[in-house]
């Protein structure tokens, strides 16, 4: 600080002045003359550059006598506390010092006169400034005093220290804050902290849950029968499991590395994985047929397989996972199944066919022989007026009519012989016309677009018994007035499709094996389809009617897969 220096130079000369005047004094009243002009002209010189310091100080340099006025004020001074030195010489003290302050420093210099002593002579304190216009500003002062003939005399050394105080402020505030902002930033810290050792403890639960998720995995990786493969995007294995490996009489680690297609080499298996990868879309197909090159003895196999895509977070496939189970045993014993059930539907329609043939070779013909006797009898009896037993005749005829037709129907619904004798074009004709007579309020709209030749005999009596079996749900339960049939040829197959305006169903619960609803029908109508060698759609909704639509690739299979 440039305070102590000011203070300690003004000191020293004051001293130096104050013995030169002693001396001066002294010479003068003993006669004798112990300065010489020289030594005015250095007391001279010293005198001004005493005074040089005092005025170009920058702190304010206030002297006082002992009666606590001012003596002396430099330019600093006037620039500090607003007053010109014309205006505080001889002025109080107190003036510049605010009234608080006036009394307390009134008794310390009373007690400074008096004692010779005070606490503040010879350090600095902090205090309170008072300017001309009345404002307050924080101040340093430092107080020396020495002793004249004149009296006691004090020089005060005043800094203004606003500016300090106001960056003391400013750095105590931004302390403050600063440690404020410490405080929270460790309560940060802190809670950071103590969810960081959450996070830690949860991450360790999820470990522990993944490795023993990673275990029970690998032991399902490890035994299960199902064929598990994983794969690069280039198709490389990179792990199969015991399973997969054993099917083809392998090890794993055998396929480690290698390339899937270059064991099995099959385009279009390759373009299905390849598909997979660039869509990302899993891929599921049931019996797909497969052969191994390497094992002909086996032949054909049939299995069940998935193609998942794995990805990364992005999106991007990383690999595949390719599933497999080998439901060869399963397709082999539905094919038997089918085999046999359509034996079964031969067997039936023969055993249908013979009785048809017998009610109308043997018990029809007879009840038509018993019909015409009952007849001409009656009529004899008639002619030779033999009214006995006329009227109980007369009654019987009807009951044997009613027999022949009934033959008749039975007949006709077990097999209707037009459609061995005339064909599926023919036999539908007469179907319609027939239901139509006992249907009257149902009207049938026709659409034929196929020819007798181009339906395989196999096919006609399961296309007949189709049509049957929906013409007879139309009537019983769908309360339609229109119904229309469509029969015709493409390319590709032969297509029948029986369409209704009436109330609809729902066609799942009619199917489901588990529902109250399902029909034999419909059932029966399905399957004699699919065994056949087609396919079998019911597409219904309540209110808006039905379409039952049955098709057969037109390349007919061999007659026993027919029934």
């Amino acid at each position: 600080m440039a305070k102590k220096p000011i203070y300690d130079e003004l000191e020293k000369r004051g001293k130096e002045l104050e013995k030169e005047g002693a001396e001066r004094k002294g010479a003068d009243e003993s006669g004798n003359a112990p300065y010489n002009s020289p030594t005015l002209e250095f007391l001279d010189s010293g005198e001004e550059r005493f005074r040089s310091v005092v005025e170009t100080a920058n702190d304010a340099i206030i002297c006082i006598d002992s009666h606590g006025n001012i003596d002396s004020w430099n330019q600093a001074a006037t620039k500090i506390f607003g007053y010109s030195a014309d205006e505080a010489f001889g002025k109080p003290l107190t003036v510049l010092m605010p009234e608080r302050f006036r009394g307390d420093y009134q008794s310390g210099m009373n007690r400074l006169v008096a004692t010779g002593k005070s606490s503040i002579i010879g350090k600095t304190v902090a205090m309170v400034g008072l300017r001309k216009d009345g404002s307050k500003f924080p101040i340093e002062l430092s107080v020396a005093g020495w002793k004249t003939k004149q009296g006691m005399f004090f020089t005060g050394i005043v800094r203004d220290v606003t500016r300090r105080k106001r960056v003391e402020e400013a750095l105590r505030k931004a302390r403050d804050e600063l440690e404020q902002r410490v405080e929270e930033r460790t309560a940060e810290l802190v809670k950071a902290n103590e969810q960081l050792g959450r996070e830690i403890e949860d991450r360790k639960r999820v470990e522990e849950a993944l490795c023993d998720n990673n275990e029970f995995l690998e032991k399902i990786f490890s035994t299960t029968h199902m064929l598990i493969a994983y794969m690069d995007t280039d198709f490389n294995f990179i792990r199969v499991n015991r399973a997969y490996a054993a099917a083809d009489g392998r090890e794993p680690e055998f396929f480690v590395g290698k390339n899937h297609f270059d064991l099995y080499a099959y385009e279009d298996n390759q373009s299905i994985f390849s598909r997979v990868v660039e869509k990302g879309e899993a891929y599921t197909v049931f019996a797909k047929p497969f052969e191994y090159a390497e094992h002909p003895e086996r032949g054909v196999t049939y299995w069940d397989w998935t193609l998942h895509p794995v990805k990364k977070a992005s999106g991007k496939v990383e690999g595949l996972i390719l599933g497999l189970v080998n439901v060869t045993t399963r397709v082999k014993t539905e094919e038997r199944l089918r085999f046999l059930s359509s034996q079964l539907l031969t067997a039936q329609e023969n055993e249908r066919k013979r009785i048809a043939q017998e009610l109308h070779d043997s018990i029809g013909q007879s009840l038509t022989a018993i019909k015409f006797g009952l007849e001409n009898s009656l009529d004899q009896r008639v002619r030779h007026a033999v009214e006995a037993g006329v009227e109980s005749l007369e009654a019987v005829i009807p009951l044997v009519r009613q027999a022949i037709e009934e033959v008749r129907r039975i007949h006709t619904y077990l097999r209707p012989s037009m459609l061995d004798d005339l064909g599926i074009l023919a036999t539908i004709n007469w179907f319609c016309r027939e239901f139509q007579v006992i249907y009257s309020d149902l009207r049938i709209e026709k659409q034929v677009y196929v020819q007798e030749d181009e339906v395989p005999e196999p096919l006609k009596m399961v296309i007949f018994r189709v049509l049957q079996e929906a013409m007879n749900n139309i009537a019983k339960h769908s309360h339609a007035d229109l119904v229309r049939l469509c029969f015709k040829k493409t390319d590709a197959a032969i297509g029948l499709t029986i369409e209704d305006n009436g109330r609809g169903f729902d066609p799942e619960g009619a199917l489901s094996l588990n529902s109250s609803e399902r029909g034999f029908g419909i059932t029966s109508m399905k399957e004699r389809a699919e065994l056949a060698g087609g396919s079998f759609a019911i597409d219904s909704t309540p209110g808006a009617g039905t379409v039952v639509q049955a098709s057969w690739p037109y390349k007919w299979p061999n007659k026993r897969e027919a029934g």
